[in-house]
């Protein structure tokens, strides 16, 4: 019901009709005006006032500390006080407060006060009271809601990562033995057969949990994109290389189209981007039976590559394009059954081609063939352009030693018998000695007594979990000036958390379950590698260590002069050029944690700087060029290397420089 009173009020004279305009206004705001006049000491309430403070119409408040005392004594307190520093001082104040009616109701109101001054002295205090008891309710259901849905994803996650060990942990087990036996020679044919179709489920299983969680961590807002730089050319070769046997298995033709104009090298997300690849390849090779799978690469825009994977395969109907990218979205029903799949690769490469800043999208002819596109944003990495060949390829690097022989010993601790068991048939017929923990304070005894080369460190176990016994470990060797074994995190909860959480208790890389084999020979091999560069680590790795050379070698500037006769100049300023430009990139490989490269550019700038002699610079990337091989890189020696690595450019610059004249 509502109040006529305004309408056929034009008799009214304009400022009673002003006055009852502003009455209403102010009941539908549920907001009354105040006014206090400090020379007479007299406080003015509207209206809508005393609905507000639910007191009687006829209540003539004698001043504003009376009209304060409505409240209870602790809000009363602090509206008390803000009034005083408004006369004083002048300070406008904006207090929410509890209110309690004489009736027992209980409101949260909104009280604003404003001073008014003349010739810097304050003349009167107005302002508004609002009942904003709805407001505050709704806030709080929307903060209780929000904590709710924040708490039921975090249970989800969670969830999530225990069944991800629950399920892991047997499948390390399924996955591990069937990769066994299906290298045995020992293995009929046709039972080799049926150990790979075991294999080919437990890799289909061993997908879909992937999937999943990657899934929840994009809903979560938790997967994170890393910044590496890379090669594009070789990521697609060697993507490619990963799903050339499944496309053979099915007599299809695989081709790879890259554009000529393609960056040498990008930087953004190596591995995710592998993912969109293999998802898309891995889907156009399922659905086609005949024909074949092709890539196209080329640059779509500033920073932009653009990726087309087409197939001959069965295609997709026009209707079901627009929903092919939703979670658990097949073509039809009968795709599911026919090819299987849960329906989340294709979303999750949506949203993984959105967070890289990219957009996806499928052109398709039932019955002819499907091409999915996408954009993604990799900035080429322009200063390695200008290293003019700085880079070298990977299988053009120095000899290393042989080290595959070398015995370890490796303390390897797991609660469960079969993971253990696992890790012994992997490394069955190697010369090394493997010690067995089955908690972590059985692997502290051990770990006390006897000094390792490598500990495969389970983390979920009863007694003592493998984070403290890893902490415990360090402050060990610590303690007792021992050389750092090398701790490797083996777990089948693959969340990022639990990865970084290893990494800071002093693990040096963190493996999940299910563990391949090669992947186990491969950390054998760095440690190893290792191993067979402690004669000379001692006296490489020991920095800061007096260096022997000088920043110029003046006898061999000379020779070099001889040799150049009137190119010396030129030749010796184009090297003065690079080396700024080689440092930062060598500087830019290791604050992106690319050791790889890094190797490769010391290696590079070493034997650069020995041709022109300067031979502390050289003798600095050869310490480097070693230290960056290890498997776990001293960040903290890196960081000064390169420190002085730009500091010893700089010097023989200028040295250079005054030679020169």
């Amino acid at each position: 019901m509502h109040d006529t009173s305004l309408i056929n009020d034009s008799a009214l004279p304009h400022s009673e009709r002003q006055r009852r305009l502003l009455s209403h206004i102010q009941q539908l705001g549920h907001s009354g005006g105040w006014e206090y006049e400090l020379a007479n000491d007299v406080l003015y309430w509207s209206e809508e006032m005393y609905v507000i403070h639910a007191v009687d119409p006829h209540f003539v408040p004698d001043d504003y500390r009376q009209a304060i005392h409505l409240f209870a004594a602790s809000e009363a307190e602090i509206l008390l006080a803000a009034f005083q520093k408004a006369i004083h001082l002048g300070e406008s104040f904006d207090l929410e407060l509890p209110y309690s009616t004489r009736t027992g109701q209980h409101k949260w109101l909104q009280i604003i006060g404003q001073a008014s001054l003349q010739h810097g002295q304050v003349q009167r205090l107005y302002g508004i009271v609002s009942d904003v008891t709805e407001r505050l309710q709704l806030k709080r259901q929307l903060q209780d809601a929000r904590q709710r849905a924040e708490e039921a994803n975090k249970a989800k996650s969670r969830f999530l990562a225990t069944m991800s060990h629950e399920i892991r942990t047997p499948l390390n087990i399924i996955l591990g033995l069937s990769e066994f036996l299906g290298h045995s020679s020992a293995i009929p044919a046709q039972e080799r057969q049926r150990v790979e179709i075991l294999q080919n489920a437990g890799e289909t299983l061993l997908a879909l949990i992937n999937n999943i969680l990657d899934l929840s961590k994009i809903e979560a807002g938790q997967l994170h994109l890393e910044q590496l730089i890379f090669s594009p050319q070789e990521q697609l070769k060697q993507t490619m290389t990963m799903v050339k046997e499944m496309a053979e298995h099915k007599q299809l033709g695989l081709y790879l189209q890259l554009a000529d104009d393609l960056p040498e090298l990008v930087r953004g997300d190596y591995n995710r981007l592998q993912q969109i690849l293999l998802n898309l390849l891995g889907n156009a090779i399922k659905f086609t039976t005949r024909g074949s799978v092709s890539v196209h690469v080329r640059r779509s825009a500033r920073n932009q590559l653009l990726f087309t994977v087409s197939d001959t395969g069965i295609g997709i109907p026009e209707e079901h394009l627009q929903d092919i990218f939703l979670p658990f979205a097949q073509a039809e029903d009968s795709i599911s059954r026919r090819f299987g799949g849960s329906g989340l690769g294709l979303n999750i490469c949506c949203q993984l081609v959105e967070k890289m800043g990219g957009e996806i999208w499928v052109e398709s002819i039932p019955g002819q063939g499907s091409s999915f596109t996408f954009t993604v944003h990799l900035p080429p990495v322009t200063l390695f352009a200008e290293l003019s060949g700085a880079m070298q390829p990977a299988n053009d690097l120095p000899p290393q030693p042989q080290a595959r022989d070398i015995p370890l010993r490796i303390l390897l601790v797991d609660d469960v018998e079969d993971n253990r068991m696992l890790i012994r048939i992997y490394l069955e017929n190697l010369p090394h000695m493997i010690i067995e923990a089955c908690n972590g304070h059985q692997a502290l005894q051990l770990f006390a007594a006897h000094p390792f080369d490598l500990v495969l460190m389970d983390l979920m176990m009863p007694v003592l979990d493998g984070m403290e016994t890893t902490r415990r470990m360090r402050q060990l060797e610590s303690l007792r000036a021992w050389p750092a074994a090398t701790i490797v995190a083996l777990t089948a909860n693959a969340m990022q958390e639990e990865c970084e959480a290893s990494l800071q208790a002093g693990c040096n890389q963190h493996l999940c379950k299910p563990l391949r084999r090669q992947q186990l020979l491969d950390l054998l091999s760095h440690v190893q590698f290792k191993q067979a560069l402690s004669p000379s680590l001692t006296a490489l790795l020991a920095y800061p260590a007096a260096l022997t050379a000088d920043t110029v070698n003046l006898t061999a500037l000379q020779q070099l002069q001889q040799d150049l006769g009137l190119g010396f100049k030129r030749v010796l300023n184009n090297f003065l050029v690079s080396v700024p430009i080689r440092i930062a990139a060598l500087t830019t490989a290791c604050q992106n944690e690319n050791y790889a490269m890094a190797h490769q550019l010391a290696h590079k700038l070493k034997g650069t700087a020995a041709s022109f002699c300067a031979d502390r610079l050289s003798q600095l990337c050869a310490r480097l060029e070693i230290i960056a091989l290890l498997p776990a890189p001293p960040v903290a020696q890196i960081i000064e290397i390169i420190n002085d690595i730009t500091k010893e450019g700089d010097l023989f610059t200028q040295q250079i420089l005054h030679l020169l004249g």
